[in-house]
This record gives C-alpha cells, structure tokens and sequence, in this order.
C-alpha cells in the first residue's frame, strides 16, 4: 500500500526527479454548522497551494501560494510511510455520516495513489497534545503529518486556528 510512498521518497532524494512529486493532503466533513474543506498541495519542487474553509474557524478561511523544502516534504512522506494500518484505500475506508474524512494524495509521474484516515482521531489525539509539541516527539504518524501540514499552512496564511485541526 505504500508503494507510491517509498517512491517518492526516493524521488526526493535527486533534484533532477523532484518534480515528479505531488503530496496533496485534504480533510472534509463534519456536522453542516461545523464544515471543513482544507486541501493543502506540495510538489516536489517547492511550490505549495493551501485553499482552507472553515465553519468553526472563519479566520483560517482563504487560499494562498508559498514554497516548502524538500526536507519538509520528506518528513511528511516518512511519517505517511510509519503510519501503516491508519491509512485505508478507497475499498476498506468506512466513516460515519458527518464525520472528519482526510486523505492523502501521492502523486509519481502523473499516477495518484490515495490513502484515507479517519480524520476526527487525528484532530482529538492533536487536542491532547501538549501545544508546542515538536512534531518528531508524537507517537502517531498521522498526527506528525497533519502537524506538519498545519505549520506549513499557518506559517503560509497566518494565525487561525490550533494545532487541534490541520
């Protein structure tokens, strides 16, 4: 299930290949009063789109375009890799009505493979974080990704928000 993973991980490691990465990263859902639309766009040479609307949040609303580095984008790739069995595909992903759904997108060369994870366990497991956490001190993966992922956005779009949602 990791193959597209471990692929662009290796891809990362020679500048020549890095444009051939794309990460998108995208949490939907919750109750209507409480919607969330995020998806936040990496590519292996630098570039990055975040496009955020927020119900309970309004502040974090909006879209903007940035650069990342390729170790941050590396780091994101290696905790997606660690997190084995919390990544589902399409056919085994089941969630509730109403709840958080993330997924992520890694794209090779054009070919997208998608892994999904129950979003809402992500965000309550980031509540019980201490707040300045470093995101290489969490014990589950999804959360280092989804922390990383927030840093990128808030550090692109500003304030808005706590590391309680991505």
């Amino acid at each position: 299930m990791t193959n597209h993973i471990a692929l662009a991980r290796e891809r990362l490691q020679d500048p020549e290949q890095r444009e051939s990465i794309r990460l998108t990263y995208c949490v939907h859902g919750g109750v209507p009063s409480e919607r969330l639309d995020e998806r936040v766009e990496l590519t292996g040479s630098g570039e990055m789109h975040v496009d955020v609307r927020d119900d309970t949040d309004p502040e974090r609303d909006g879209e903007a375009s940035g650069t990342v580095e390729a170790e941050e984008l590396t780091a994101i790739l290696d905790a997606l890799g660690d997190a084995g069995e919390r990544l589902y595909s399409r056919e085994d992903a089941s969630f509730t009505p109403d709840s958080m759904v993330g997924w992520v997108d890694v794209t090779v060369d054009g070919d997208t493979e998608r892994f999904y994870f129950d979003a809402d366990a992500v965000f309550e497991g980031l509540a019980k974080a201490p707040e300045n956490r470093p995101a290489a001190e969490q014990d589950d993966p999804l959360e280092v990704v989804t922390y990383r992922v927030d840093r990128l956005r808030t550090r692109l779009m500003g304030g808005g928000g706590g590391d309680e949602r991505s």
